[in-house]
């Protein structure tokens, strides 16, 4: 047992969270408490483990459990080679998540079913919620958040329910996926949605509507700020971009089952050959933190690392284009041109072309004409759709701290 997780016993708020837009959603929310003198810490998960070496915030990550012992060391070390490693995650950090949930599914089904549903489905396999039941009864935090992730995620308000500890579960985007998990009344004791689509969304599959606040999301709540508005200006001076050329974001992602694994590739070959074409596009490429792929550098292709601040990249751009990640949102929230690349195969999830928020560009074809309008005058001056609707006089994180703060003091979300 480490001296990070012994630090994070008797806390006021424990949050729990994958890397990607799952940390920086919390982020803003935790640091805000801590400023106001209330004691938190962060149960970092994967890639998130990256994310908070250079927050200084109390946290701890797998590596750091009581139940990292010697047979999870083993079953981690003899999975590491049935998983492709990630930069952004230490060998130690991936033997430790690794060996802690398998021994648990092996507890849960027993060693061979275990390896069979591992090899069938994969991390999938994980839902850890004994390992959350002990994390959580030693821990004793007073309140719990985290999002609408699966396996750890999930686990930890399964635990959090049967120990009686009050919950908040952010849906950090739209939720689409995991509509029916998210909508159990076990799911949070009260769910914060981004707007009024997801929360009717979820009041349909049965989760009364007291317990869904529309709160928004606190990674928008940056994106107006000054400060990052002229970073994205210097971006452009740096780059020599110049008002007639069109900077072009692409915001890749991994794809699901039973979706083609190669379309990512394939999206940002078409991106690079229409860019290719034209000398006033620019296209700016930026993998998602689980993508393990080498930039290939091109004429007007550049490279946003998964490590680089954001949202500067989002003001320096004109246009954003992805399948359906979190960046879309972000984009449509400072009134950025939003297109999304389905090319015949929408990607499993939310899609925002069905939910009118941007158009559907199916063929290389269509993207390069969708391309061309978006360097017209006409499009460039014209005025893009406005932000999500959210509470326009309350930011998100503040809205979410008061629903934190009244389940600290029991008045709401009782469970």
């Amino acid at each position: 047992m480490s001296e990070r997780y012994s630090n994070c016993r008797n806390l006021d708020f424990l949050f729990v969270s994958y890397g990607g837009g799952h940390i920086t959603s919390v982020l803003p929310v935790v640091h805000a408490l801590k400023v106001r003198g209330y004691q938190v810490g962060v149960f970092a998960l994967t890639t998130a483990t990256g994310v908070l070496k250079n927050e200084n915030l109390p946290w701890f990550s797998y590596r750091d459990l009581p139940q990292f012992n010697a047979e999870a060391r083993r079953l981690g070390e003899a999975m590491q080679g049935k998983v492709e490693p990630n930069p952004l995650v230490d060998s130690e950090e991936s033997i430790a998540y690794m060996g802690v949930n398998f021994h648990e599914l092996i507890q849960q089904q027993g060693e061979e079913l275990a390896f069979a549903r591992y090899a069938e489905i994969g991390r999938r396999a994980f839902l850890p919620v004994a390992l959350m039941t002990s994390v959580l009864k030693d821990l004793s935090p007073k309140v719990l958040m985290s999002t609408n992730s699966p396996r750890t995620e999930h686990a930890c308000f399964m635990a959090a329910e049967s120990l009686g500890i009050p919950s908040l579960a952010l849906i950090d985007q739209f939720g689409a996926l995991d509509v029916e998990r998210m909508s159990r009344s076990g799911y949070g004791s009260v769910v914060c949605v981004l707007n009024d689509v997801v929360k009717q969304a979820l009041v349909g599959r049965g989760r009364p509507d007291q317990d869904i606040y529309v709160t928004g999301n606190p990674v928008f709540d940056a994106l107006h700020s000054a400060k990052h508005i002229e970073l994205g200006r210097q971006i452009r001076r740096d780059c020599t971009w110049g008002d007639q050329d069109l900077v072009v974001l692409w915001g890749s992602q991994n794809e699901p089952p039973p979706g083609d694994p190669d379309m990512p590739a394939k999206i940002e070959q078409a991106l690079r050959r229409v860019v290719g074409q034209s000398p006033a596009l620019h296209l700016v490429i930026r993998y998602h933190p689980s993508q393990k792929i080498e930039f290939k550098p091109q004429s007007r292709v550049h490279l946003s690392a998964p490590t680089d601040p954001l949202e500067p990249w989002l003001h320096a751009a004109d246009v954003l284009i992805t399948r359906n990640s979190t960046v879309g949102l972000q984009a449509h929230a400072i009134a950025k041109t939003l297109l999304i690349a389905d090319f015949g195969q929408p990607r499993l999830g939310v899609s925002f072309s069905a939910l009118g928020l941007a158009p559907s560009i199916n063929t290389e074809s269509e993207l390069s004409h969708a391309l061309e309008d978006c360097l017209s005058a006409k499009l460039r001056q014209s005025k893009a759709m406005g932000p999500l609707a959210g509470p326009p006089a309350v930011s998100a994180t503040q809205s979410i701290i008061k629903l934190l703060l009244d389940l600290l003091e029991g008045r709401v979300g009782k469970v």
